[in-house]
């Protein structure tokens, strides 16, 4: 079999990359040949085209994508064929800490600044089955609303550490369940599994639920994560999106 030419494959990429990968009426495959685009882009030119950054890693590894034509959404999606949120995989005990990924890249993501200030802005979210429209896992990286970042804030004494509590962001919404971690960094701490095995029912309904991760920082404790998990509920039509926690752009910080 003859080996595909680079040009070819660049040309490819480009092309699976005009779609908007979170548009509503495209194929919920559309991101995955994308990923499969950037993936053989790189193995073959290098280049990681048409996504910002591609990484082989021995767990399968992930690329960074933003929507060429979108707002300034930025995602991270594993390179393995893994369709979302439900998968049992991710449960795992060995499973890849997706997450921890995303933490790691959000300042290529998003240009974030450094320091604590960087830090609390910053916020990850995975949308539950009922509200994606690409059946490959994706975390959005983009700024937590100040909103949300400020209610966190107003609970923090409330909510603690060690246990999940519910708050409410929203009158007419349901709550969302919320722990907090200290932490530096997310690496030994899996958002999908503390969710899993700390939410009351969740592990049960993994595909109905949604998670979203937004950097915390105290004086005593120094930097820290909430970790936040809602679920769907099919019998008043709520499909949870943690998504819309997020600020995309930034633009309320600026």
């Amino acid at each position: 079999m003859a080996r595909p030419r680079p040009l070819l494959l660049v040309a490819l990429a480009l092309i699976v990359s005009c779609a908007t990968v979170d548009a509503a009426n495209l194929s919920g495959t559309a991101l995955r040949l994308v990923v499969d685009a950037c993936s053989a882009d790189s193995a073959v030119t290098s280049l990681p085209a048409p996504c910002l950054k591609v990484v082989r890693s021995p767990d399968g590894g992930y690329v960074v994508l933003r929507e060429p034509f979108g707002l300034r959404r930025t995602i991270l999606s594993p390179i393995a064929a893994i369709p979302g949120i439900e998968d049992p995989r991710l449960l795992a005990p060995n499973a890849p800490n997706f997450f921890a990924m995303a933490w790691q890249e959000r300042g290529e993501a998003t240009g974030a600044p450094s320091g604590r200030d960087g830090w609390i802005r910053m916020a990850l979210a995975i949308n539950s089955p009922q509200s994606r429209t690409q059946d490959q896992l994706h975390i959005h990286i983009a700024c937590v609303k100040p909103v949300v970042a400020a209610a966190l804030a107003k609970a923090a004494a409330r909510i603690g550490t060690g246990r999940f509590r519910q708050i409410w962001f929203a009158r007419k919404a349901p709550p969302y369940w919320v722990e907090r971690i200290k932490a530096d960094s997310l690496a030994g701490h899996n958002p999908l599994q503390l969710v899993a095995h700390g939410v009351p029912g969740a592990e049960r309904h993994m595909d109905e639920m949604t998670i979203a991760v937004v950097g915390a920082w105290s004086r005593s404790a120094g930097p820290g994560f909430w970790i936040l998990a809602t679920q769907s509920n099919p019998r008043i039509r709520f499909a949870a999106e943690a998504e819309g926690l997020l600020d995309r752009g930034c633009r309320a910080w600026r």
